[in-house]
This record gives structure tokens, C-alpha cells and sequence, in this order.
């Protein structure tokens, strides 16, 4: 595909429990697409993952910082090995499930900005594949074959506190099924009862005041007494953000519904990456008709605890959050089953309290400044 030799590394952020170790060990016995044998160059079990931070296919940096707290699933992936592709595409095969579990995938590879931009577009990949230059991080994680400099296929689960759980060379048996089996192991460890929602709804958020993103203008939330005025959508979006960027018409297209029932709509931008002007020139290609405001050192963000970008918040006049979460249950439109905010919506309007007033977001970390709050 490439003349030199470039590696790809995909990283799958997955919501694992308690039982992540037993998981761990259902990898290591169960999936046939992992090898017999544990390299001792690999990273030890109960070891610190390696820290990284690295620009994606669009120069947006992404760190594990911005990730640490949720277990990750890191599966190395040689470009010039014969399971590259069939890896790539089994994993973007299973992002729906992946996403449904709070699943966060990435790809790595040491190839210029330029190539990966190219097998992104050319894969169709659903998930940012970030450049790691020289392999520097995959020689942290001891995936780098040294005597020939090229990248070994390798799985690392690492837990929530940031230890490798186990650290597995991959065989090119099955690899087609390396999206479903890794799937099938975090849903195997996920443990609702331990991995519980942040509950946000009943509580009341402070009034603020942004800059809108196209003007500079403040747009004030505050409480009022405007009987038009039922409830408030909030979304956090990114002008970046692949899962952000692909419900824009979506929300759009809510906005156009409801803005008339008494609905407003607001969106934030928080991640410090992003400026005005990359708003502006997002708002041009989507656009958005309700304004979205800039949240410089992501303050509101943190106020408001948000964590993914897009993630939605309703509040009533009084400020207090009546729903929390996402907008419905799929990246893809076509397998929408639940439309989750626009049902919170109709039963506020109607008078209702919100029967699921929380839902999984589903997206992009917030890319916040180093001293944030969270």
C-alpha cells in the first residue's frame, strides 16, 4: 500500500467491570485469533499502560488522559501483515455493538497525516486513526520487533486503573472475527451494577453566559418565568469529532420540530483543540440554525460534568436537568431504534416527568485543557 514499512495500531476503549480479569483470561483462552505464546518483550500484567498523547488523521490530538478511568482493549496491527485489513474492517463492523457498550476505538500508525487521511477515507473507517511517528508508543508497549523495526500484532487489555491486565500476540487465524470476539469479551465483563450511569437528572445547573461561535455576542442561560418557553437542549458538540459531526442533522432537524413547541437550543464547544474559527467553518458545512457557544478552558463543561461530545442535557426553566444523555442509540440513522431525546422532549411537553431521564452518550472525549476539574 505504501512503499515504507508503516504500522497501525487500533485501540478499543471498552467499559469492562470487576471481572476484568476473568475476562482478560476469556481473551487468552477463547479467541483464535490469539496466538500460544506471550512474548517477553510484551508489557507485564499489573504494569502502568504507557501514557500517549497523538494527533489523528486531522491533526486532532487525542490523550489518554482525556480516556483513563474506562478500561482500554488495545489491539497493534502490522499495515504490511495480511490481517491489516480484515482487523480494520472487523473492527469497524463492530463499532454499533462497541458503541452500545460506551466502546471508544482508535487506530495508530506511523504513516504521514496525508496517508492516513487516505486509508481513513478509503476504509470508511468509523473510528480516528491517530499517528504515532517513529512507533515511539507501540516501543512502550513492546509491540515493536526491534531486530526488524516493524510492529507485531499484539492485544493488551488494560484495566480501569490504567494496569495491563494481560498482553497477548495475535495470530492471522479468524482475524475477521477480532471485532466480534473483543466484543463478545466486554460484553462478557460488563457489569451494569458496577459501572452505574452518572445520574444528573433533578439536579440544577448554574445560570451562564458564552460567546456565540459566529459573533462573539453573549447568549445568556438563566432561569425564567416565560411560560413559551417549556425546556432548554444542550448539546456538547465538536467541529472535529467524527461521532459529533455525524448527528448534526439530526439535531437540526429536532430543532426544526420543536423550536416552535417552546423548545431552545443551544450547543457548546469545549475542547480546548477547537477555535472560533473551526466552529465557523463547521457551522457553515452543517448548518446549524441555533447558536453554538464557545467555552474557552472548557469551565461550563466542567460545570456541568459533561464528558463526550455530542452529549445532550434538557433543563427546565428553573435550570434543573429533566433528561441526560444521548439522542438515540445509533451513529448509523438507519438502525435507530430509540429515539431518546425526542421522547423526553414530547413527555415534558405533554406535562410528563421524563420515565428514562439518562442514557449512555455515545461519542468523542471532550479534549480539555491540562488543569481541568475533571
Amino acid at each position: 500500500m505504501f512503499k515504507s514499512r508503516r504500522m497501525l495500531v487500533a485501540f478499543v476503549v471498552v467499559p469492562l467491570s470487576v471481572f476484568g480479569l476473568c475476562c482478560a483470561l476469556l481473551l487468552f483462552f477463547t479467541l483464535r485469533v490469539v496466538g500460544t505464546h506471550r512474548s517477553p518483550e510484551l508489557l507485564s500484567p499489573a504494569s502502568y499502560a504507557p501514557d500517549f498523547s497523538l494527533p489523528d488523521h486531522t491533526g486532532r490530538v487525542h490523550r489518554y488522559a482525556d480516556y483513563k478511568g474506562r478500561p482500554i482493549v488495545l489491539a497493534f496491527l502490522n499495515q504490511k501483515s495480511p490481517v491489516f485489513d480484515a482487523a480494520l474492517q472487523s473492527l469497524k463492523a463492530t463499532m454499533p455493538d462497541f458503541d452500545k457498550t460506551g466502546a471508544k476505538t482508535f487506530a495508530i500508525s506511523d504513516a504521514p497525516q496525508t496517508d492516513l487521511n487516505h486509508i481513513h477515507d478509503q476504509q470508511q473507517l468509523n473510528y480516528p486513526i491517530l499517528r504515532d511517528d517513529g512507533l515511539k508508543l507501540a516501543r512502550r508497549y513492546g509491540a515493536v520487533n526491534d531486530s526488524e523495526s516493524e510492529l507485531r500484532n499484539v492485544c493488551v487489555v488494560i484495566d480501569e486503573t490504567s494496569r495491563v491486565v494481560i498482553s497477548i500476540p495475535v495470530s492471522d487465524a479468524h482475524v475477521d472475527q477480532l471485532g466480534f470476539q473483543l466484543m463478545n469479551m466486554a460484553a462478557c465483563c460488563l457489569n451494569p451494577a458496577s459501572t452505574p450511569l452518572v445520574v444528573r437528572a433533578g439536579e440544577r445547573i448554574d445560570p451562564f453566559s458564552l460567546p456565540d461561535a459566529m459573533t462573539s455576542t453573549p447568549v445568556k442561560l438563566e432561569t425564567t418565568t416565560h411560560s413559551a418557553q417549556v425546556a432548554t437542549v444542550i448539546e456538547f458538540l465538536s467541529a472535529k469529532c467524527p461521532c459529533s459531526l455525524g448527528y448534526d442533522a439530526r439535531i437540526e432537524s429536532l430543532f426544526e420540530r420543536y423550536q416552535a413547541k417552546g423548545i431552545r437550543f443551544i450547543a457548546i464547544n469545549s475542547s480546548f483543540d477547537e477555535t472560533a474559527k473551526d466552529e465557523q467553518d463547521h457551522l457553515r458545512h452543517a448548518g446549524l440554525k441555533f447558536p453554538v457557544l464557545m467555552d474557552k478552558g472548557n469551565v461550563i463543561a466542567d460545570q456541568m460534568k459533561a464528558k463526550v461530545t455530542p452529549e445532550f442535557f434538557v433543563v427546565d426553566r428553573k435550570l434543573i436537568i429533566r433528561y441526560h444523555g444521548r439522542l438515540d442509540d445509533s451513529r448509523d440513522p438507519a438502525s435507530v431504534t430509540t429515539n431518546s431525546l425526542q421522547i423526553a422532549l414530547d413527555e415534558l411537553l405533554a406535562g410528563k416527568p421524563v420515565a428514562e431521564p439518562e442514557g449512555h452518550s455515545i461519542g468523542c472525549a471532550i479534549m480539555r485543557v491540562q488543569n481541568s476539574k475533571l
